[in-house]
């Protein structure tokens, strides 16, 4: 039998940021992975919720939203290759809702390429529902939609 990894769900640190941003470059491309300063801002921001997936000492998945009043955007959303497909990503964004709704937010948001239908789907499954359309959000002229969901 196969060795089963475990999988600790935390917030994001200001000493993850270099590995959360190595994550997110491995994730996406250039253009959209942000780079380690972000994360370290981030992990410093007291409106910003931001949880990291730990195996064996190494981040392999982080989730990140900032709160904007009652109002939350999602702002990024990673997993580790080789750990897509196990649940670990319905594990850490049921752990991101969760906190949203604790901190009292009502309506949480985020962008998506149309092209991406796998996150598309897996949104779908968490109640976001297709909002609007964004012409050429994204630097390659690339469309966003946006995804809203009730807390």
């Amino acid at each position: 039998m196969g060795k089963t990894t475990r999988i600790v769900l935390r917030p994001m640190t200001t000493d993850d940021a270099v590995a959360v941003a190595a994550l997110d470059l491995k994730c996406f491309d250039e253009r959209d992975a942000w780079n380690s300063d972000y994360f370290f801002y981030a992990a410093r921001d007291k409106q910003s919720i931001y949880i990291v997936g730990e195996a064996d000492g190494r981040i392999v998945a982080c989730v990140g939203a900032e709160i904007y009043r009652d109002a939350t955007e999602i702002e990024t959303f990673a997993v580790e290759p080789e750990f897509q497909r196990r649940g670990l990503g319905t594990k850490i964004f049921a752990k991101l809702l969760a906190a949203v709704k604790a901190r009292n937010s009502t309506l949480i948001y985020l962008e998506v390429r149309p092209s991406n239908t796998a996150a598309i789907n897996f949104y779908n499954k968490f109640g976001f529902k297709i909002v609007d359309r964004v012409k050429n959000f994204y630097g390659n002229g690339e469309d966003a939609l946006i995804m809203l969901r009730e807390i």
